[in-house]
């Protein structure tokens, strides 16, 4: 019997594709080509801030407030304290962030993590980026209901974090942001 026929070029035997040699995995890329912060990275990083953050303002903050209550005062002066405590904090966390990814594309957490912020475009942050994209923490503001939208901006986050090419968040969209390497 003659030997069988050899597949016409481009496929392989049964009219299947050729069997391709092992490809390596690609790394996302950011728009300046920079890998992507792995989530992980993210996640600590988002931690590590909020814990040194906790610890310089809210635990002195609740200090003063638990320390501020006396036994005249009323219960709208101790609604009055939590509210003004509340606000502050929000703010200065709202500073924090702005300011140090507005000027540096990194927090403190990003520079231990060795990750950095950049526009979408591929250029370095400006502070409307840096304003923008910390926009969202300014929801706690809002008695409860900002509470609630946080939370479901950071699930919303987290999800994205592992389903977006760009792995941007709800604050990286709007910030028109990307997090690499760095």
């Amino acid at each position: 019997a003659p030997p069988p026929a050899a597949p016409p070029p481009g496929q392989g035997a049964y009219g299947q594709p050729p069997a391709q040699p092992y490809q390596q995995a690609t790394t996302a890329v950011g728009p300046d080509g920079s890998p992507l912060a792995e989530p992980w990275k993210r996640i600590v990083a988002l931690l590590l801030d909020g814990l040194g953050l906790y610890i310089i303002i809210g635990i002195p903050t609740a200090v003063v407030i638990g320390g501020g209550v006396s036994t005249t005062s009323t219960v709208g002066d101790d609604l009055l304290q939590s509210f003004i405590a509340g606000v502050v904090t929000t703010v200065i966390y709202f500073l924090y962030y702005s300011l140090m990814i507005g000027y540096t594309g990194k927090t403190v957490a990003g520079m231990i993590l060795s990750i950095k912020v950049i526009a979408d475009t591929g250029q370095p942050v400006t502070p409307a980026h840096g304003f923008k994209r910390s926009a969202w923490t300014l929801l706690g503001i809002v008695t409860c209901i900002g509470a609630l939208s946080q939370l479901v901006l950071v699930i919303w986050g987290l999800v994205n974090l592992f389903n977006d090419p760009l792995r941007q968040t709800p604050w990286d969209k709007f910030g028109e942001t990307v997090v690499v390497e760095g």
